[in-house]
């Protein structure tokens, strides 16, 4: 059985606004991009588009996931109210 093959993104994370909506995008594949009311939900976003994306230029088995870069501690909680481009990254795996 062989190991899947892995592709590493960075992820650009903004929140806009007096209600704080975030905007998650992947520069590196042009037109990906989620929007929401909240990170965890917007993060969910990016990863069935980019399955859905990838999948539609040809890539029947590409799955896209969000991780965190690194694991959440007490001084680096699991979803603080802002979040920089290095904190998540996008990964592309296909078999």
């Amino acid at each position: 059985m062989s190991t899947p093959k892995r592709k590493h993104f960075p992820l650009r994370i903004q929140r806009f606004g007096k209600d704080g909506w975030w905007y998650v995008a992947c520069d590196e594949i042009p037109g990906l991009s989620s929007f929401g009311p909240d990170l965890a939900g917007t993060l969910k976003g990016i990863e069935k588009a980019g399955t859905e994306l990838l999948r539609r230029q040809g890539r029947e088995n590409a799955v896209v996931t969000v991780e965190r870069r690194t694991a959440p501690t007490e001084d680096n909680p699991p979803m603080p109210a802002w979040q920089s481009v290095d904190e998540y990254e996008l990964h592309e795996m296909a078999a």
